[in-house]
């Protein structure tokens, strides 16, 4: 196999959050994912770890559908 080229690392399932949860919850949460080390925990998201993403992080997803003529509007209805 040869590699002709790679993406743009892209945010695979997102865990979201009330957006009125109490700042400090959300903030504690946040923390709790992102500085998960312990495989034993991982494993069963099939996941080496979690980031902080924002909308933005997904533009490489809304440029590859451009590249594929993908019409992201019509899957959404």
């Amino acid at each position: 196999m040869k590699v002709l080229a790679e993406s743009e690392p892209f945010p695979q399932y997102p865990w979201t959050m009330r957006s009125d949860l109490n700042p400090e919850l959300k903030a504690k949460i946040r923390s709790a994912f992102i500085e998960l080390k312990d495989q034993t925990v991982l494993k069963p998201f099939k996941a080496d770890g979690f980031d902080a993403i924002e909308d933005k992080n997904y533009d490489v997803v809304r440029d590859l559908g451009k590249t594929l003529n993908l019409d992201f509007e019509k899957l959404n209805k």
